[in-house]
């Protein structure tokens, strides 16, 4: 039982970083540049969720990129907000410029991360004290 609380401690703080390494990231993305959306790639999670990370073209600074975002969406928020090669605007980081942020909102899996670690946080110390 011990080693559950701890591992749960550690998923939790584990959980939590990186949220917080997150909203860094998207932070650091505040330099708005039109960009064209080619695809999504797609990485199935489990039966139920598949993540959807879009990928654009975009110029800056004399150099084009073609990347993916950090960012994941679902399928039904990909076909009702992008149009393949249809023009978007895109947040960079002007010091890292592959780094991008498609939509610079508090997004739910964010949330979902955040709450999750704080979840197993608030476990871990439950047990402690029982």
């Amino acid at each position: 039982m011990q080693s559950l609380i701890i591992a749960s401690l550690i998923l939790g703080i584990l959980l939590i970083l990186f949220f917080i390494y997150l909203q860094i990231l998207q932070s650091r993305c505040t330099t708005k540049i039109t960009g064209k959306f080619l695809r999504t790639n797609h990485y199935p999670g489990n039966s139920v969720i598949t993540h959807y990370a879009p990928v654009f073209q975009y110029t800056f600074n004399n150099e084009t990129y073609e990347k993916q975002t950090f960012q994941s969406f679902s399928e039904k928020y990909i076909t009702k907000h992008f149009i393949s090669n249809k023009e978007y605007n895109i947040y960079i980081n002007i010091k890292k410029p592959e780094i991008f942020i498609v939509d610079n909102q508090f997004q739910l899996s964010d949330l979902v991360i955040l709450g999750t670690g704080l979840f197993f946080i608030i476990f871990s110390i439950l047990g402690f004290l029982v």
